[in-house]
Parts: C-alpha cells; sequence; structure tokens
C-alpha cells in the first residue's frame, strides 16, 4: 500500500517537472504538425500560445490549407504584391513567399490584435518560435 502511494507521488513529481511552476506551460517546446490545418485557425491558437509562454516549434507550414479556390488565393496574393511604396519600393511592405514566413506574418498580425498593438510584444516572442 505505501509503495503504491509513492509511486504516484514520484509521477506527480516527474509531471510538474515538464511543467513551468505549474502554469499548464509546457517547459519544452511543444511541436505543431501544420499538415492540413487552416491559416487563420492556426495562427491564432499558436499567437495566444506564444503570448501565454508557451515555446513552439511548427513542422510542415508548406501544407496548410486556405480556404477558397485556388484561382480566388492567386488574385489575392497577386493584389498583395502590388502593394509598395511609391518613393522607395526597398521601404515598403515585404512580401514573403516561403510558407513558414506567411504563417509567421499571419501570427505576427494575431499578436497586435490580442495586445491591442503593444509595441515590443513581438520581439519578445521570436525567441519561442521555429519554422520548419
Amino acid at each position: 500500500m505505501l509503495s503504491l502511494a509513492e509511486g504516484e507521488r514520484k509521477r506527480r513529481e516527474e509531471r510538474e517537472k515538464e511543467m513551468v511552476s505549474g502554469s499548464g506551460i509546457c517547459a519544452k517546446r511543444v511541436v505543431v504538425d501544420a499538415r492540413n490545418h487552416m491559416l487563420g485557425r492556426l495562427a491564432s491558437i499558436l499567437a495566444k500560445e506564444l503570448l501565454n509562454g508557451q515555446k513552439v516549434v511548427v513542422v510542415r507550414c508548406e501544407e496548410i490549407c486556405m480556404s477558397g479556390g485556388l484561382v480566388r488565393q492567386k488574385m489575392k496574393y497577386m493584389r498583395f504584391l502590388r502593394k509598395r511604396m511609391n518613393t522607395k519600393p526597398s521601404h515598403g511592405p515585404i512580401h514573403f513567399r516561403a510558407p513558414a514566413k506567411i504563417l509567421w506574418r499571419t501570427i505576427r498580425g494575431y499578436v497586435f490584435i490580442f495586445y491591442g498593438g503593444c509595441q515590443g510584444s513581438f520581439g519578445r516572442m521570436k525567441k519561442g518560435m521555429s519554422f520548419f
């Protein structure tokens, strides 16, 4: 009977080591497989996790789904590519083409929605994100 209680206590201690101060945040990085996830929904969830202090690694970003037809998405992206600064285009909007960077930019947008445009909040979170 005593050994059962000791075993349960050891298991509980091991679980607490994996968590950061009992906050529900895992001390290690959480690996997210982005395959077949919707871009906006995934970005909003990841932004909230990052704001809570969780470290996240996203894999298979090239297989993220976007709602709508292929032609519509391509037209929308071409409209986005035409946006630039008139006086010096190199200062204008930077258009990322890599799927990981598109997800990164979407997460950045959600961070400002959740934080209300707080400056420097996204800079603190860059260390916790990895994309492959």
